[in-house]
């Protein structure tokens, strides 16, 4: 059954019981007589569910580019069919977020490859492929939604969008700076926290720990993630604005990001895992689980495992 079913039959239902109710109050005459009656349904009680149902907020969309245009449009003051276009827009980027259950399976063989204690990159290659299309998909489905927005708005529109999201992004630097001085935000500092945890959590002895901070060390990220980030959504945002807009050309995506992250920790496991205890290889296939998908609202693809840095 369809959510649109499951909530017209809640709708229903609750019209229903407060029918009932006001009817339990009613003397045996006026019961009568409305048992009796065959009441035409009133204009404002016809309209009551979709008001109601219209008053319900609906969640920003999450994750993407596209999805964050799309939430600083829904702040608009739009006209009825501006509305009607965004509400099919959200619709399809809905149908097309992040394609966790290509990931969640990359990361179940991944779980079972460790428990096994090789890591064969052979059997991952499907897994990848997988991804691999599902991203291609998600991305093909992003440029044709932010294409769409451009088109469904109007110029003082757009740039009230484009405002938006340079305030927020104005506001999160802001928040970043006054972080500097946070001991997690220093690489080598977290590359040494997240040694230390899995140290502590995997009882890893001298040799394992050097095999961990060797790969670490060497696969540290070259360049800030966050500046490559802004970059890509500065170009987004300014050419969002002008009148013409061809996504096409817009380096949007910028590098591999999650499934560049998989990447990373395929390699880590590569390397530890043959070196691990069979009860080491169980501690981390366990810990892997938990810190895997959990649908909604659960950890990002590919995070990596030691590592409980949070974002602001």
């Amino acid at each position: 059954m369809t959510f649109r079913a499951l909530t017209s039959l809640f709708l229903i239902a609750s019209l229903s019981l407060a029918c009932s109710k006001d009817n339990a109050g009613a003397t045996p005459a006026a019961s009568a007589a409305a048992k009796s009656a065959t009441p035409a349904p009133s204009a404002a009680t016809s309209a009551a569910p979709t008001a109601e149902a219209s008053a319900k907020p609906r969640r920003d969309l999450r994750g993407g580019v596209a999805a964050t245009l799309v939430n600083a449009a829904r702040t608009l003051d739009l006209k009825e069919p501006q509305k009607d276009g965004l509400g099919k827009i959200e619709e399809k980027l809905r149908a097309a977020e992040t394609p966790r259950d290509e990931f969640k399976q990359l990361e179940a063989e991944l779980v079972l490859q460790v428990k096994g204690g090789k890591i064969e990159a052979a059997k991952l290659a499907p897994k990848h492929a997988a991804v691999d299309k599902a991203i291609e998909a998600q991305k093909g489905q992003e440029l044709e939604s932010i294409a769409s927005l451009h088109a469904l708005l109007d110029g003082p529109q757009r740039k009230a969008v484009v405002t938006t999201l340079r305030a927020k992004q104005a506001a999160r630097e802001e928040r970043m700076a006054q972080r500097k001085d946070d001991k997690k935000d220093d690489p080598a500092a977290r590359l040494k926290l997240r040694l230390e945890r899995m140290t502590k959590e995997l009882d890893l002895d001298a040799a394992q720990q050097k095999t961990v901070e060797t790969f670490l060390a060497k696969n540290a990220p070259k360049d800030d993630p966050m500046v490559e980030a802004k970059k890509h959504m500065d170009a987004l945002l300014e050419a969002f604005e002008k009148d013409a807009f061809d996504g096409k050309k817009l380096d949007v995506f910028g590098k591999k990001g999650a499934v560049g992250r998989v990447e990373v920790e395929e390699g880590l496991l590569t390397q530890l895992v043959p070196s691990l205890k069979p009860e080491q290889r169980e501690k981390l296939a366990a810990k892997m689980e938990r810190s895997g998908h959990k649908g909604r609202g659960g950890d990002m693809p590919g995070r990596p495992f030691g590592d409980d840095h949070k974002e602001p």
